[in-house]
């Protein structure tokens, strides 16, 4: 898998409505505040789950947790 380009925002919308599908937004900020929760716990589907999560809420990239790329190492905010 190739590592994320570091453009400031990796998914584009769709690709993360894909990830996360048809939920309204309540359901994706509990999603986003359960994968928020226990980090050490999350599998790198998760970090996807989250990044995508991130990029539906318009959170700021200042305000994101740290999150892995593809190889699994932690990139800056």
């Amino acid at each position: 898998m190739a590592a994320r380009p570091s453009s400031p925002s990796p998914l584009s919308r769709e690709a993360a409505r894909a990830i996360v599908g048809n939920q309204p937004a309540q359901c994706i900020r509990n999603m986003r505040q359960a994968l928020e929760l226990m980090t050490w716990r999350n599998y790198p589907d998760d970090w996807q789950r989250l990044e995508a999560c991130y990029v539906l809420l318009n959170v700021p990239r200042a305000k994101r947790l740290q999150t892995r790329d593809a190889s699994g190492s932690w990139r800056s905010k």
